[in-house]
């Protein structure tokens, strides 16, 4: 059975945060959890957000580096930056750096947030994030049909959000491994 929003917990793994920094008003729930330390350098965190109300939502992010959104069991989601709109998404939604607030709207269920660095942006791609900045397009595009595949499949076959990080960390393990000529100029040398 596929993991539904009024399923998520919430929470972490990580055992050194007290439960009640997670607690939500009734029927929303949020999760955060680092990746395993071997990814860390490449990815910032994965944030789960989910809410079995099903009316419109609008929440306000400041501005942010790259991110990868998948959704499951969700309503439509926007997004709005500047003027400009975006949605409804795909299940599966690649977020470029953003240089300005930007606002969703969401009709419940449960949204993935994985966190790029630039280091991480590196290494899965040849493509300038400068092509993606202020810019949400759907996953497949972006990084590649492949990915966005596994991570839809991966989250659909979950029924327990705490499987969550183990599910991400086993998906990027090894898509990493290439080293970009240049990470000297990203603030870090080469391994």
């Amino acid at each position: 059975m596929a993991m539904r929003a009024e399923d998520v917990r919430g929470g972490t793994s990580s055992g050194t945060v007290s439960p009640s920094a997670f607690a939500m008003p009734e029927g929303m729930a949020m999760r955060y959890d680092m990746p395993d330390p071997a990814l860390s350098d490449y990815l910032t965190g994965y944030a789960i957000y989910a809410s079995s109300h099903r009316t419109p939502m609008l929440n306000w992010y400041l501005p942010a580096p790259a991110m990868i959104s998948v959704l499951v069991d969700a309503g439509p989601l926007t997004v709005s930056i500047g003027n400009h709109r975006f949605g409804p998404l795909d299940r599966a939604s690649f977020y470029g750096p953003t240089s300005r607030a930007f606002r969703t709207e969401t009709h419940g269920g449960i949204a993935v947030g994985i966190g790029l660095s630039a280091l991480g942006w590196s290494r899965l791609t040849a493509r300038s994030a400068g092509d993606f900045h202020n810019r949400v397009a759907p996953l497949s595009g972006a990084l590649g049909p492949e990915l966005s595949a596994r991570l839809i499949e991966g989250l659909d076959a979950l029924d327990d959000d705490m499987m969550i990080k183990p599910l991400l960390d086993q998906v990027f393990g090894g898509l990493f491994d290439q080293p970009h000529p240049r990470e000297d100029l990203m603030g870090r040398s080469p391994r």
